[in-house]
């Protein structure tokens, strides 16, 4: 399997969550846009999975801040979901 497959299948399992709505979430955005990603919002987006769950809520919710703008964008989508 190739690298990006790999990292794909990795960020994949990071979208497991303790709150299920967002693993639901975060897993409807890998399988749906993932590939469409560039490779720096790849790249903000594992940092992201980094996050402790509340943290990460208060992201994707916009009760936090973004760090910067690439990050913010990506947040704009992942609460827009696979639509």
């Amino acid at each position: 399997m190739s690298n990006a497959g790999t990292e794909h299948r990795r960020l994949l399992w990071k979208c497991r969550r303790g709150l299920r709505e967002t693993g639901v979430l975060l897993e409807d955005f890998m399988r749906h846009r993932y590939d469409a990603l560039t490779p720096r919002e790849r790249r903000c987006l594992a940092v992201l999975l980094e996050y402790p769950e509340p943290e990460l809520l208060a992201c994707i919710v916009g009760e936090q801040a973004a760090p910067d703008a690439t990050t913010a964008q990506l947040l704009q989508r992942i609460r827009a979901g696979s639509k």
